[in-house]
């Protein structure tokens, strides 16, 4: 599969990312819902990250286009969800936006634009964490 093409994620976040849209459409604002489809494509990212275990796939050279394939569709995976995310925390989703070398500022990019984004040429920065844990708080 070519490293840009669509696939079973794509797809399955279609549909989710849908029902965000009737969430903040006409029938009102459920936010509550809205983020609930978000986080349905992070479970999914997890799953496949798990299943496609990239980390072994770049062990062996000979996986090297599967590897790509699997790269790309994580990245266009998280570029969605900062787009998704963005009404709900501007920021974050700016520096994850930022740290997967995606053209532009998140907050030009529009919905109608995702199903053309294609991640070819972009340069992934290793960035801070998004969400530190916190430092547990000690008794003195």
């Amino acid at each position: 599969m070519p490293k840009g093409a669509r696939n079973e994620i794509d797809g399955a976040d279609a549909k989710d990312l849908e029902a965000y849209h009737a969430s903040i459409g006409p029938k009102g604002f459920l936010l509550h819902d809205a983020l609930k489809a978000v986080w349905q494509t992070v479970a999914r990212g997890n799953e496949y990250v798990d299943r496609q275990a990239p980390w072994k796939l770049a062990k062996d050279p000979a996986n090297r286009a599967e590897l790509e394939s699997t790269l790309a569709t994580l990245i266009r995976q998280l570029a969605r969800q900062a787009v998704y995310l963005f009404p709900f925390m501007p920021g974050k989703a700016e520096e994850l936006w930022k740290s997967l070398g995606a053209p532009g500022a998140l907050r030009e990019m529009r919905f109608s634009q995702l199903e053309k984004l294609d991640p070819t040429g972009w340069k992934v920065q290793k960035g801070g964490s998004l969400f530190p844990k916190a430092e547990p708080v000690r008794a003195a």
